[in-house]
């Protein structure tokens, strides 16, 4: 189940910070925001969280999330996340303004 109360106050604070989206990569932070748990060991787990839109999560085939809570990417240890993100993500308003966690 989304967490939308979590989520809300998460954009509250990006937008606080002048920021627009995020990419959430920490499997606890995900599970946090998103009540999917699952330890990714060395395969890409993601959330993109855009102040405004829908969230996207990025899910390794070999999860086992029958029912994500949004729209989800899957990929395979073939497949290009990295490049799936890129394709998702608002390029023109991407900047790294801050390395480290938000409080919220």
């Amino acid at each position: 189940m989304l967490k939308t109360e979590r989520m809300d106050r998460v954009r509250a604070a990006l937008r606080a910070q002048g920021l627009t989206q995020m990419i959430v990569c920490d499997p606890k932070s995900v599970w946090y925001l998103t009540g999917v748990a699952v330890e990714p060991y060395e395969r890409l787990l993601a959330l993109y969280l855009p102040t405004e839109g829908e969230p996207v999560l990025f899910l390794n085939r070999l999860f086992n999330v029958p029912e994500p809570p949004c729209r989800t990417v899957w990929h395979t240890d073939t497949d290009k996340p990295v490049a799936q993100i890129a394709e998702v993500v608002d390029a023109g308003s991407w900047a790294l303004t801050r390395s480290g966690p938000l409080s919220f």
